[in-house]
C-alpha cells in the first residue's frame, strides 16, 4: 500500500546541515569538499553498469512476492524507478551525494505527478532539460529565494521574471563552468557554460547526457521515435509497462518518494535518517537498498583511491559506510551493488554483487554470498 505524504518528513532534513561536513545554502544542504559545495551533473541514465543485469533484478522482484513492497532506498539516477516500480515499493527514498541530484528528482517527480500516462511524461520532458539548467543557475544566485517561488515546471522560464545585472550573470555562469564540467563545447574541446538554446547537441546538466538525448529518451520508450530499438523487456520497463508506470505515478503523486541529500559515510546524517524512518513509520526499515558502484569508490583494492567526490579512501571507509547503513534496513533486506564499472551484459562476465540475510536471494547471473551490509573484507 502506498504510504501517502512519506516525502513530507525528509523536508526538514534536506533544509538543515545535520551531518559531517554538511553545509547549508539557499537551495538545502550539501556536502563540502575542498571548502567548496560538492556539486555535480546529475545522474540520470546508468553509466558503467548493465542493462542486462538490471533487468534481471527487476525480473526477480516482479516474479518473487516476498521481495516486494516495503521501503526501498536508492542512490543515483533512473534504475532507481524500475526498481521501485518492479518491487511494488510503499515508499522509496531516492538520495545521493550530489545536492544537484536531489534537485534533480524534486523537479522529475513533480513532473511525474503530473503526467498520468508515459506518452504524458515523454511530452513534459521534452524541456525538462533546459529547465533544469535554469534551476541550478538560479540556486547559484546569491540573492535567489528558491524555498519562496514555486519550482519551475515544463516550460522554460521567462527570464524577464529573473532580472540580474551582469556581474551577477558572470557569477553564475562561473559556478556552472566550474561544477558542471559537462557542459562542454564538444566543437571547441573547451569547458564553458553552453545554454539550452545554443542546441540540443551540448551537454546537459545530466552526466553523460545532452539536452537531445534526454528529450529522446523519454520518446523511443514511449514510442514517440521508432528510429531506435530497445533490447530489453517490455514487460519489464516501467516506461512501456502501462502497470509499472501507473504504479510510479501513483507515488509520486501521492508524495511517496522522498529525496535526500545523503553521504552514506556520514554518521550523523544517517542516524537523522534512522530517526526519521522512527518517527514516520515506526517499526519500519528499509527492505530493498540499490547502492549502485558506491562500493566500488569506497573500497581500497577496488581500483579506486579517491571515490565519486575525490576525497581520498581510506582502509575502513567501507565498512563504517555498512555500519552506518546497517541500522536502517531491515534484518532480512535485500542490498543490490554494482560496483565493477565495466562490462555492458551477462556475457562478458559483468556481475554485480547481490547480497540479501536469506538464503532465498535473487537469482542473478552470478549471485553471490549471503551476507547484507557485511563488508567483503571481513
Amino acid at each position: 500500500m502506498i504510504i501517502s505524504h512519506f516525502a513530507d518528513a525528509f523536508e526538514e532534513f534536506n533544509s538543515c546541515a545535520a551531518g559531517k561536513g554538511v553545509s547549508l545554502q539557499s537551495y538545502g544542504r550539501v556536502y563540502m569538499r575542498h571548502g567548496k559545495p560538492y556539486l555535480g551533473p546529475a545522474h540520470f541514465k546508468a553509466i558503467g553498469e548493465s542493462w542486462a543485469n538490471h533487468q534481471d533484478v527487476r525480473a526477480a522482484f516482479s516474479s518473487q512476492p516476498p521481495l516486494q513492497g516495503g521501503l526501498y532506498a536508492g542512490a543515483a539516477g533512473e534504475a532507481n524507478l524500475g526498481f521501485i516500480a518492479a518491487s511494488k515499493a510503499d515508499a522509496a527514498i531516492v538520495f545521493d551525494i550530489n545536492a544537484a541530484q536531489r534537485l534533480f528528482w524534486q523537479d522529475f517527480l513533480k513532473t511525474l505527478a503530473a503526467s498520468p500516462t508515459a506518452p504524458d511524461l515523454a511530452r513534459n520532458m521534452q524541456d525538462f532539460a533546459p529547465d533544469f539548467y535554469y534551476r541550478l543557475r538560479d540556486c547559484f544566485s546569491s540573492a535567489a529565494k528558491v524555498k519562496n517561488r514555486p519550482l519551475p515546471g515544463v516550460q522554460s522560464p521567462d527570464p524577464k521574471d529573473h532580472p540580474i545585472s551582469p556581474r551577477e550573470q558572470r557569477a553564475r555562469d562561473a559556478v556552472m563552468a566550474k561544477h558542471f564540467p559537462g557542459l562542454l563545447d564538444k566543437k571547441r574541446q573547451e569547458y564553458k557554460t553552453i545554454y539550452p538554446e545554443d542546441g540540443g547537441k551540448f551537454y546537459s546538466p545530466l552526466r553523460a547526457m545532452t539536452y537531445d538525448d534526454f528529450k529522446s529518451w523519454f520518446a523511443i520508450r514511449a514510442g514517440q521515435d521508432n528510429t531506435v530499438s530497445l533490447c530489453n523487456d517490455i514487460d519489464l520497463d516501467w516506461m512501456r509497462n502501462p502497470a509499472l508506470y501507473t504504479h510510479l505515478h501513483e507515488m509520486a503523486k501521492a508524495r511517496a518518494i522522498a529525496t535526500a541529500t545523503l553521504d552514506v559515510m556520514d554518521t550523523d546524517g544517517c542516524a537523522t535518517i534512522g530517526r526519521i524512518l522512527d518517527n514516520t513509520l515506526p517499526g519500519q526499515r528499509i527492505r530493498t537498498l540499490y547502492m549502485s558502484n558506491i562500493g566500488y569508490f569506497l573500497q581500497t583494492g577496488e581500483g579506486a583511491s579517491y571515490d565519486f567526490t575525490k576525497r581520498k579512501i581510506g582502509k575502513s571507509d567501507w565498512a563504517q559506510a555498512c555500519e552506518n547503513l546497517r541500522p536502517l534496513m531491515e534484518p532480512q533486506g535485500s542490498v543490490l551493488r554494482f560496483d565493477k564499472a565495466r562490462g555492458q551484459g551477462a556475457k562478458d562476465g559483468y556481475a554485480p554483487s547481490f547480497k540479501a540475510n536469506n538464503p532465498e536471494t535473487m537469482h542473478l547471473p552470478h549471485p553471490l554470498e549471503i551476507g547484507g551490509l557485511i563488508p567483503d573484507s571481513a
